[in-house]
């Protein structure tokens, strides 16, 4: 799989396709500056900088859904929105 620096790519992507609102992710190794993240669907490389700090080999990490912090940013854009083109 290519490296692509900071950037997830589509291949990577797929990887983490699928059902349900949780996905769980375990750094497995690290080569260089890419951890080697393996998912139910397969590996994924993603940058080191981009994991929580002290994240090592055999670490789990969670990718979730956050349906709060989602609505809530809808509402402060929505609100931009309307300040932005009230007539």
């Amino acid at each position: 799989m290519k490296r692509q620096g900071g950037v997830i790519n589509h291949a990577q992507f797929a990887i983490l396709r699928g059902k349900g609102k949780q996905k769980m992710l375990i750094i497995d190794r690290f080569e260089g500056d890419f951890a080697v993240i393996e998912t139910d669907n397969g590996m994924l490389n993603v940058p080191r900088s981009e994991l929580p700090t002290g994240a090592k080999e055999g670490d789990i990490l969670r990718l979730v859904i956050d349906a709060d912090g989602t609505e809530s940013r809808k509402e402060r854009i929505d609100g931009m929105m309307e300040r932005l083109f009230k007539k």
